[in-house]
């Protein structure tokens, strides 16, 4: 496939489109949060397949990443980023820790986190908009989804956009997080990867949702 433009079409129409329907009809009659993100999980998962099916030889997802050895420097990576991240929750917000913590760290950890850094990967991996285009197109979608209630219903006012800034910050953030594997020469790209975005992404969330935090009238809020 070197040197071949890859093939997107199947994607677009049978993963793109489908998650565009998905998302604005689950907006409209909400589902609970864990159906939803495993709704989306399978939805992402046809567009994989549709990816790889039509550009053989190429992998979208590099589950290696995944194996202990390559994980562990990911996971410590990831986890003290995301301690960094939510410092300023845990020095100046209000202790929010109820009885849901159990279960807010399964959410959290297994379908928000893991199924939002599944979305980063499969986006910025299936996609020829050229890379710029696409990060960029990334950081708008995964703000996006975080306002979406608000814009679909058109009662979007300066909390929404404050709202949309804050999520595609992260977004931002977490593809760097997982990118660096690529942009940044060994040994240090260790460091970097899809493990490394989904702990940051875990810790973070867990974090403030374990410390309420309000900055410029906006109560910060797990991404």
């Amino acid at each position: 496939m070197a040197g071949r433009p890859r093939s997107v079409r199947n994607v677009i129409v049978f993963g793109l489109m489908p998650q565009v329907l998905f998302i604005v009809a689950s907006t409209r009659a909400p589902l609970p949060l864990e159906w939803f993100y495993a709704i989306l999980f399978l939805i992402l998962t046809a567009q994989v397949f549709y990816f790889e099916r039509d550009n053989p030889g190429v992998r979208a997802v590099d589950t290696r990443q995944y194996k202990v050895a390559q994980a562990k420097p990911q996971l410590i990576a990831g986890a003290s980023v995301g301690v960094v991240l939510g410092l300023p929750s845990v020095i100046w917000g209000e202790p929010s820790i109820g009885t849901s913590l159990l279960s807010d760290i399964v959410t959290q950890a297994i379908f928000v986190s893991f199924v939002e850094t599944y979305y980063l990967i499969v986006f910025i991996e299936t996609l020829s908009l050229g890379k710029l285009y696409v990060v960029l197109l990334w950081v708008a979608v995964f703000g996006f989804l975080h306002v979406r209630t608000d814009v679909l219903a058109g009662v979007g006012d300066l909390t929404t956009v404050l709202r949309f800034t804050y999520a595609a910050t992260f977004g931002a953030l977490f593809w760097l997080l997982y990118a660096g594997r690529t942009l940044f020469p060994k040994p240090r790209n260790k460091y970097f990867g899809g493990v490394t975005s989904w702990t940051a992404h875990f810790i973070l969330n867990m974090i403030v949702i374990a410390f309420q935090l309000t900055l410029w009238g906006l109560v910060m809020f797990p991404v």
